[in-house]
């Protein structure tokens, strides 16, 4: 979940998010909230 503010809100935190988050797993950085939403269709 994100909050208004653009930081993540977690109930189960990483120690290491940026191992978690690796692209190889998957994920892709898709920018900050305002940059995806100024984006949007």
């Amino acid at each position: 979940m994100l909050g208004e503010d653009g930081i993540m809100e977690t109930s189960f935190p990483p120690d290491d998010y940026l191992a978690y988050l690796k692209p190889e797993k998957g994920y892709k950085y898709l920018g900050t909230i305002e940059e995806v939403r100024r984006n949007e269709f």
